[in-house]
C-alpha cells in the first residue's frame, strides 16, 4: 500500500475490525478474553505494523468495529449494536 500511494496515505486511514459481533477468542487459561481489551490489543498491534510500514511513529489511526450481520442485535432506533452495547455506525461516520 505505501508502494502504490506512499506512505502518505497512512495519515488519513481508519482501521477499521469488521466482524465485531463475534465472540472474542479464549485467553490462554481458557476463558473468553475481555471484548474490550482484545479490541484494543488488535487496534494497536495494526497501529504498530501501520508505523513501521509509513515509517512514522507519530502515526496514530482512529479504531473502530463494525457488524454488518443481518441478526445483529439493534437499539430502538434499528442500529446495529456491538457486544458492548455501543451502536457502531454513528461512531465510525464521526471519524471521518
Amino acid at each position: 500500500i505505501s508502494n502504490t500511494f506512499g506512505a502518505s496515505i497512512w495519515w488519513n486511514a481508519l482501521i477499521v475490525f469488521t466482524h465485531g459481533g463475534s465472540r472474542a477468542p479464549e485467553d490462554s487459561t481458557g476463558q473468553i478474553a475481555n471484548f474490550e481489551y482484545f479490541q484494543n490489543h488488535r487496534g494497536y498491534i495494526v497501529q504498530q505494523m501501520i508505523r513501521q510500514a509509513a515509517g512514522d511513529a507519530r502515526i496514530l489511526n482512529p479504531v473502530s468495529v463494525v457488524e454488518c450481520h443481518h441478526a445483529t442485535k439493534r437499539n430502538e432506533k434499528g442500529e446495529k449494536l456491538l457486544p458492548s452495547g455501543q451502536a457502531w455506525k454513528t461512531y465510525i461516520l464521526l471519524l471521518c
